[in-house]
């Protein structure tokens, strides 16, 4: 919006810099990023600059440790978008600080706590602050809310879903991951069913590739391992739409990345050994990242993937156009996939993401749907 300033926190970092470039195509209006290295910050912006004459934001030297410098940095924002992680670590204490200053906030992470303990500043405030504006959380809430508003009666819709791929995995978004299973912040092995949670058989919760018997899309290439587990956000969705059932699988590219995770887990590798095992078993791979939906309802069928190639960017991305919503005369702290119409945000995917690829069908595949059969059938983008 026009007349508006956005400071873009954790601008350096990958989902940061896909903010800020998102922003800077998108609108007139000030576009600000802060980040705690300035001179590393300056030689980002100026490589995303390219020699294509894109317009520069301004850029500011913001660390979230230091408490005493952030109000004075936030202060004379419209918006905030803090896309600096871990979530965990930074989230509920810098909305906080930019609703004092009189901003609206937008973050790519959070979870439910963090909105809860929200909600009575925005309010006192008269401002918004909107959370899980990215992927997992995000998109996969969109998403969700999306199939159910092309489906006739929520009562009898089910949707199964899955969610992942082949990623490189920073370091805060290990933390993030380490943080999310430690905390049990969501549900790992339920599914939502008839109005509450329910465990699924150990035989139907876990496979691997397309023939495991979990349902795995062919959209997804043999190596992929699948775990059900039902996120605070979807089930938020769940509930509030009053779905007959949700079944969610958070993807797993290969072997080598779920051992190595399992480990971190078990205290069995450091950080920085986990990490470099990732690397390793990215660098030999080839990098994607999917959210696949099935859902039907009283002989209905509405069949959606989205497709890219970098995560990261993708969530930058979608944060920045959460950002670039309307906030006036909305309050309170919300989930992203609450804030925005899910239909048309979805939808926005194919149109407004550099690079992604999205699939919409509203007809079972066995009936001539074009849905795609394997992974090679989508294009690799700029993402």
């Amino acid at each position: 919006m026009k007349g508006l300033t956005y400071l873009v926190l954790g601008a350096s970092g990958a989902v940061g810099r896909a903010c800020v470039r998102t922003l800077t195509d998108r609108t007139d209006a000030q576009v600000v990023a802060a980040g705690r290295d300035l001179p590393y910050l300056a030689r980002v912006l100026q490589a995303d600059a390219g020699t294509d004459g894109a317009r520069q934001p301004d850029s500011v030297r913001l660390d979230l440790d230091d408490q005493e410098s952030v109000e004075s940095v936030l202060a004379g924002a419209d918006v905030v978008v803090n896309c600096a992680g871990p979530s965990y670590r930074y989230s509920a204490r810098t909305a906080q600080a930019a609703l004092r200053c009189g901003a609206h906030y937008v973050d790519a992470g959070g979870d439910q706590s963090v909105i809860d303990a929200t909600a009575a500043a925005a309010a006192a405030h008269g401002r918004i602050a909107v959370f899980g504006a990215g992927v997992q959380p995000g998109l996969a809430g969109v998403a969700v809310r999306a199939v159910a508003a092309r489906l006739a009666d929520p009562a009898t819709t089910r949707i199964d879903a899955h969610c992942g791929g082949v990623q490189p995995l920073s370091r805060a978004g290990l933390d993030e991951y380490l943080h999310a299973v430690r905390s049990r912040t969501g549900h790992p092995g339920k599914i939502y069913q008839q109005g509450a949670l329910r465990t699924l058989p150990p035989d139907k919760g876990k496979g691997e590739g397309k023939n495991n018997g979990t349902g795995v899309p062919a959209a997804f290439p043999g190596t992929a391992h699948a775990h059900v587990s039902l996120d605070e956000e979807c089930r938020a969705a769940a509930e509030e739409l009053g779905l007959a059932a949700l079944r969610w699988w958070n993807i797993t590219g290969s072997a080598e990345i779920e051992r190595a995770l399992a480990k971190a887990l078990g205290q069995q590798r450091s950080c920085a050994e986990t990490l470099r095992a990732i690397d390793a078993a990215v660098s030999g791979a080839r990098q994607y990242f999917r959210i696949s939906l099935h859902g039907t309802s009283d002989g209905a069928t509405v069949h959606t993937v989205l497709h890219c190639a970098d995560s990261y960017a993708l969530t930058g991305a979608v944060a920045a156009l959460a950002a670039l919503e309307d906030p006036r005369g909305r309050t309170g702290a919300v989930w992203m996939s609450q804030y925005v119409e899910a239909r048309r945000f979805w939808d926005r995917m194919a149109t407004d993401i550099p690079g992604a690829s999205l699939v919409l069908d509203t007809a079972d595949a066995t009936h001539g749907a074009d849905v795609p059969t394997s992974y090679e059938e989508f294009e690799e983008g700029e993402l």
